[in-house]
């Protein structure tokens, strides 16, 4: 059966816990987890505060991997979202607004699928609102059912601002298995990074996946935690 490595980070632009953006930093940290598929979020594309950098191609490029950008928010220079980089062909991506009552969301969800030893996989990446309410609402109404649609394995990722004891991580969890389970390594929390004490970074498995083995990864890149799951696709 294939097990891929995915990783789950939110870089923050590139920005350390020094202040200081620097994206090199942040592919460092990527090159030494070798991961098969990465989901990262607050990402870049050609912003002044990241020095007008394509983040997600330039990371790309040096990781030798497939990419796709979805954007949460568009300026008149630039955009700011997420991007999901791939060993694995891109088969097909979609960037998903999350739903709002009125106005124009700032927040998105990116979905990839791709192919794994004969294995169709789809992976979802996001970053979540702010708002307690307003996130149940999307993963209930949302989320939750987009995912279930699938026909194939599938993977959710991501910074959902929220801890296990939160409402939406709850409802999550009655649908999908929290990779964190697998956990073999002594950090337990991915926020902040200097002092984690909770956790709001996720790698969730529909039953078609199974973590045989889960890390936090240590680093002051960001001032989140990376998260990497060891993932069995059973079917």
């Amino acid at each position: 059966m294939a097990v891929i490595k995915v990783v789950s980070y939110n870089i923050k632009n590139g920005q350390g816990m020094d202040g200081r953006v620097d994206l090199s930093r942040t592919a460092d940290v990527l090159q030494a987890l070798d991961a098969d598929i990465i989901c990262l979020q607050e990402i870049d594309k050609y912003r002044r505060r990241s020095f007008f950098c394509n983040q997600a191609a330039r990371l790309a490029r040096i990781m030798q991997m497939e990419y796709v950008f979805g954007s949460a928010i568009r300026y008149k220079i630039g955009a700011y979202g997420n991007a999901l980089l791939s060993r694995y062909p891109v088969i097909k991506s979609v960037n998903h607004q999350l739903p709002v009552p009125s106005g124009r969301s700032k927040r998105a969800m990116l979905e990839m699928h791709c192919t794994i030893e004969g294995k169709k996989l789809r992976v979802f990446n996001t970053h979540m609102e702010l708002d307690r309410k307003l996130r149940l609402k999307q993963i209930e109404n949302f989320i939750v059912p987009l995912i279930l649609s699938a026909d194939s394995a599938a993977i959710l990722c991501g910074d959902l601002n929220e801890t296990p004891d939160d409402a939406g991580v709850k409802f999550l969890y009655d649908c999908f298995k929290d990779s964190f389970a697998a956990n073999t390594g002594s950090v337990t929390a991915t926020f902040r990074a200097d002092q984690p004490v909770e956790r709001m970074d996720y790698i969730l498995l529909n039953p078609a996946c199974r973590a045989v083995d889960y890390k936090i990864i240590p680093s002051l890149a960001s001032d989140h935690l990376p998260v990497m799951a060891w993932v069995e696709l059973v079917s």
